[in-house]
């Protein structure tokens, strides 16, 4: 896969620096999605699995398209479209009735009650507002509660109810306090060089004063031994 995802600096908010973040950029709106990169980039493939976590529809080719485009193209392809004018074909007439399956009714009876009890459930459980479901639950529960594959469930809910969208705010949160962590650490390291700098100073400068203190008593000695041959 392509590395679609450069890596940018952006804050959460005025409180915290800037922090390095793997970008996504949708192509057909302005809609953009970061995920954390304090320890570096990541690989495209992982990049692209997580952000496809997100609700995003990750191509190949780079052109990516946001969750809000996936809906809205939802919504298209689910409302009416206007009747054709051109002539309808005759209808063929009608086959022959199959022979009598004195079950057929109660499967028919069975799955249509299975796929009621499959959107009572996403309407209860699934936060269309969030793209989540509520706590505890997923499309394995609303599957087996209703009776139905996870591959249906997850189907129907992506068709009519919206795609499921990971909650990465603890994830942001760890990766800014690991991001804080790594700062405060190289700041202790720069104040630990300067302290043992400021002691090695600290040293130099009294062994030079001792040296000129020395110094001083064999100038003023000097100065003296004339006066004293004067005399």
């Amino acid at each position: 896969m392509r590395d679609d995802f450069p890596v940018v600096n952006r804050s959460r908010c005025k409180l915290l620096p800037p922090r390095p973040v793997q970008e996504i950029a949708c192509s057909r709106c302005p809609n953009t999605d970061s995920i954390g990169a304090a320890a570096g980039r990541r690989p495209p493939h992982t990049v692209a699995r997580d952000f496809g976590r997100r609700g995003w529809r990750v191509v190949d080719a780079g052109k990516h398209v946001c969750p809000a485009c996936i809906a809205a193209e939802i919504e298209r392809r689910r409302a009416p479209q206007p009747e054709s004018t051109a002539m309808a074909p005759k209808p063929k007439d009608p086959a022959p009735p199959a022979p009598a399956n004195e079950n057929a009714g109660h499967a028919s009876a069975a799955a249509s009650d299975a796929i009621v009890n499959l959107y009572l459930l996403l309407s209860d459980h699934y936060d269309k507002a969030r793209k989540a479901y509520a706590e505890g639950w997923d499309d394995d529960r609303v599957a087996k509660e209703a009776g139905l594959s996870p591959v249906l469930v997850a189907e129907r809910r992506e068709k009519d109810f919206g795609p499921l969208v990971k909650d990465t705010t603890l994830e942001d949160i760890a990766a800014a306090t690991l991001a804080l962590a790594q700062e405060v650490a190289g700041l202790e390291g720069e104040i630990d060089a300067l302290q043992r700098a400021t002691a090695s100073a600290i040293t130099t400068c009294g062994r030079l004063k001792v040296s000129l203190n020395a110094l001083r008593k064999v100038q003023s000695r000097l100065s003296a031994a004339p006066a004293i041959k004067a005399a």
